[in-house]
C-alpha cells in the first residue's frame, strides 16, 4: 500500500487513469431548498479493485454530500463537496441550520 501511495503521489497523472469516467455513483437523496440543493450519495471506493481484501468493509463505500446553488446563471457552477470520513459527516444535518448559502 505504501509503495502504491508513494508511486501515485509522485505521478499525479496516474490517478486519472485509476478511475473510469463511468464509475457508478448512487444518489440516495436530493433535498431542494429555496437557494440551493443538497445531493447525498455513495460509490464504491476505486481502491477496492487493488486492495479490497485488506480493507475493512466500512471503508469500501465512500459517502458524499454535494451542495449546489439553485439559481446560478453561468455554465460553470460552484459546488461544495463533502466526502465523509473524518467524523464530520455525523453533523451533516447541522449545515442546514447555518445561513451560509
Amino acid at each position: 500500500i505504501v509503495s502504491f501511495r508513494n508511486d501515485s503521489t509522485l505521478n499525479v497523472a496516474k490517478w486519472r487513469t485509476l478511475v473510469s469516467p463511468n464509475h457508478p455513483v448512487t444518489i440516495d437523496k436530493r433535498i431542494k431548498y429555496n437557494s440551493y440543493e443538497v445531493i447525498q450519495g455513495y460509490f464504491t471506493s476505486p481502491i477496492v479493485e487493488w486492495f479490497g481484501s485488506s480493507m475493512l468493509e466500512e471503508i469500501k463505500t465512500a459517502r458524499f454530500e454535494v451542495v449546489l446553488h439553485a439559481d446560478w446563471k453561468t455554465e460553470k457552477k460552484p459546488i461544495c463537496l463533502d466526502l465523509a470520513g473524518t467524523g464530520d459527516h455525523v453533523k451533516v444535518d447541522d449545515i442546514h441550520n447555518f445561513n451560509l448559502l
